[in-house]
């Protein structure tokens, strides 16, 4: 069983910081699932970063940090919320597919923050979670992909971070 939320909106997203139901979201045991399969109250792979706390989505936008500081922490999902969408973005052939308003955590003069898919571009760097490391992955392709398709936005406590097919997203 799962709640769908119709929204009207101007541009095709309906609403956002969504992912596509298919993406997949690595569990807190290292497995991965879905997006569309996830419930609330399951535990999620999430890190915490240096100085990042446990912001309104207004705030962690402005946060940045030279210091990474990544340490892979237990999340637990509070929210998934389930929706469509009439366009998505294809990031890196299929690596990454979001609407336009979903924030990743990228690298750019050497500073860390997070940025909106829409915003991104080839060559910006994004962040992949690796067990206790981090890894950059450059950007080579954004597609924008016009259809309708399902997508699902979580919101996990504490560290309001989770992997999204390895990124580490908010």
């Amino acid at each position: 069983d799962k709640t769908v939320y119709s929204i009207d909106t101007y541009d095709g997203n309906t609403t956002g910081l969504c992912l596509t139901s298919d993406t997949p979201i690595v569990m807190s045991n290292g497995q991965f699932i879905e997006i569309g399969d996830v419930e609330e109250g399951m535990k999620l792979r999430g890190y915490s970063l240096y100085g990042l706390g446990d912001f309104e989505d207004s705030e962690y936008m402005q946060w940045s940090s030279n210091d990474l500081g990544a340490e892979k922490v237990e999340v637990e999902v509070e929210n998934a919320i389930f929706s469509f969408a009439s366009k998505y973005y294809d990031i890196n052939d299929g690596d990454v597919k979001c609407t336009s308003e979903h924030p990743f955590l990228i690298l750019e003069n050497s500073e860390y923050r997070f940025k909106r898919a829409h915003l991104l571009n080839e060559g910006d760097v994004l962040i992949k979670g690796n067990g206790s490391n981090v890894e950059e992955v450059s950007i080579s392709s954004i597609n924008i992909i016009e259809g309708d398709v399902e997508i699902v936005s979580l919101d996990v406590s504490d560290t309001d971070t989770y992997m999204a097919n390895g990124y580490i997203t908010h």
